[in-house]
């Protein structure tokens, strides 16, 4: 029997975090934060849900064996497996992913995003490269966004494997370089009884979703 889940997850910024986007503004510098305009012109940061996912997913193909399952480790569509619980959950080609990722949006309204200069080195010479310099725009550290994981028709086992990946989450990068703390906001959250049930299940919840 499958059951459907809600989670809504709150991120929060470990170290700078830039997800690139299309140079519209030059005063934004040379790699500006993703932005998206709604129907009534205002302006948002946002983390899409496909870059989300794509780290949620990498999380889980790392805690799989943890969790006693066996997966491949390449998310290339020519030579995944598309049996293991991972492409189960996330999908793979000819295969409907189980979990549908929102993205993150953060109105420009309450976040002022920090524009820092870098200079690129040559990964060969250890030579920093003529005329160099670029500007990148950052989400500061601290900084709250959130998304939600909505799951469909999932087994306690892929339930588990879902939030141990989500836990995992804060140890990967995500964008160029940034970190996130993860947790659970208890109020936006549906899991059924018959999965918390599961020791397993429960006790990821729990940590994630600690006040």
């Amino acid at each position: 029997m499958g059951y459907n889940i809600k989670l809504t997850v709150v991120g929060k910024t470990r170290k700078l975090l830039n997800i690139g986007g299309p140079v519209i503004d030059p005063s934004r510098g040379d790699n500006p934060f993703y932005r998206i305009i709604d129907s009534e012109g205002e302006s948002y940061l946002y983390i899409p849900g496909s870059t989300l996912k794509g780290v949620l997913r990498k999380s889980a193909l790392k805690v799989a064996g943890l969790l006693g399952y066996k997966v491949g480790f390449s998310v290339h569509p020519d030579i995944m497996d598309h049996e293991d619980i991972v492409s189960k959950v996330f999908g793979a080609p000819g295969l409907k992913s189980k979990i549908i990722v929102s993205g993150a949006l953060l109105s420009e309204m309450s976040i002022v995003p920090e524009i820092y200069t870098h200079i690129r080195v040559d990964e060969k010479t250890g030579i920093v490269d003529e005329g160099a310099l670029f500007e990148r725009e950052y989400l500061p550290i601290g900084t709250s966004f959130e998304f939600e994981i909505n799951g469909y028709d999932m087994d306690i086992e892929e339930a588990r494997l879902l939030l141990a990946a989500l836990y995992e989450m804060r140890y990967e990068k995500l964008g160029r370089g940034g970190l996130i703390e993860v947790s659970l906001r208890k109020t936006g959250c549906h899991i059924p009884n018959e999965l918390l049930g599961d020791d397993v299940v429960r006790m990821i919840y729990d940590e994630l979703a600690k006040e």
